[in-house]
């Protein structure tokens, strides 16, 4: 009997894995720490750019930071504006139907109005929009805060994007992005009825304990 509900768990477990290791992706450089030229406090980049590695810039560019401000992980990361509203965008391989999380975490360049800024993530035809008070921040020591965007992959390759929705040079701040891949119900559902069976066994021993 203990073996059965141990074939359970094992199971239920490998499910949950292979559902995520199946529609797994990756982001590169999600902190921006590779790139060049070296951004001293901030360098400008402009539509086009592959300058920050893994990322390519579009819109009316973006600003690279350096020190300008802290990052909020390692020591770069970028103004989603220049002169005007930018952009950056990765290609990423996808598994048609699987479901993704996209964590990233977002401020704002506080040096000019508006306080209010916007970022738009957007992956294929999903899109979401994110906002944040920059308007009591100052810099180096802006506030950063994390947010998370779901879609689920409609082709092999998710083109994933970040848009300034602030048409002025203090745009939305981004930094470290990462991807997790989302498991399907039906495996969660597999895991806890293994865990059920498990706890189901650990009573049903301590039962045979007590009576002998």
């Amino acid at each position: 009997m203990r073996s059965t509900f141990v074939r359970s768990i094992l199971a239920a477990t490998a499910a949950v894995a292979l559902s995520g290791g199946a529609f797994a992706a990756t982001i590169i450089n999600g902190s921006f720490e590779t790139g060049v030229p070296d951004p001293g406090a901030f360098a400008t980049l402009d539509a086009g750019s592959t300058n920050v590695d893994g990322w390519t810039v579009g819109g009316a560019g973006i600003d690279y930071i350096g020190s300008y401000w802290f990052a909020q992980d390692g020591v770069r990361s970028l103004d989603l504006s220049a002169l005007g509203a930018g952009s950056v965008s990765q290609d990423l391989a996808t598994a048609i139907g699987g479901r993704y999380a996209v964590t990233f975490f977002m401020s704002g360049n506080p040096e000019g109005a508006p306080g209010l800024k916007t970022l738009i993530a957007s992956a294929g035809a999903a899109s979401q929009t994110f906002t944040i008070d920059a308007s009591a921040f100052s810099s180096p020591n802006i506030v950063w805060t994390p947010f998370t965007f779901n879609f689920t992959a409609t082709a092999a390759t998710t083109t994933l994007t970040f848009t300034s929705g602030v048409d002025t040079a203090f745009g939305a701040a981004l930094d470290n992005v990462a991807i997790t891949a989302v498991p399907e119900p039906a495996s969660w559902g597999m895991l806890i009825a293994g865990l059920g069976l498990v706890g189901y066994a650990q009573r049903r021993r301590s039962r045979r304990s007590v009576a002998a």
